[in-house]
């Protein structure tokens, strides 16, 4: 499966930038579980595929999330007891990608982080 493209064959988010996006945000999520034991198995498999989520949520014509769809995507980390979720805010040729990460037992625990080609900044912590 390729990237969405919208009528005009312009792709959602163009491929070389979507891959960067990805990265950042499996960097952050390497950074706030990578020491779980259960992660490094978990990491083959269960690491959010960007492409996907795009073609799922995200009507390629319309340029806008599908409404049937929920817009937030959760990933459950095995030993975090919690998770990330994460969705676009924008997309296009400059994405910005929000992840939410917390752990159920550990209060104060969540961040939200948002994920652009620039990096990835922390903008709220300690809540859930």
């Amino acid at each position: 499966m390729g990237v969405p493209f919208s009528g005009d064959d312009q792709p959602l988010v163009p491929p070389e930038v979507l891959e960067r996006i990805q990265t950042l945000f499996h960097e952050l999520i390497e950074h706030r579980c990578g020491q779980l034991p259960a992660f490094a198995e978990w990491r083959q498999t269960g690491m959010p595929d960007l492409k996907a989520h795009l073609q799922e949520q995200w009507d390629s014509v319309t340029r806008k999330p599908r409404e049937e769809m929920k817009q937030w995507q959760y990933v459950p980390v095995p030993g975090m007891y919690g998770g990330f979720s994460f969705e676009f805010e924008q997309i296009g040729p400059d994405p910005v990608l929000v992840s939410e990460s917390w752990c159920r037992v550990a209060g104060g625990s969540g961040q939200r982080h948002r994920i652009t080609l620039q990096g990835t900044e922390l903008v709220e912590e300690g809540f859930a």
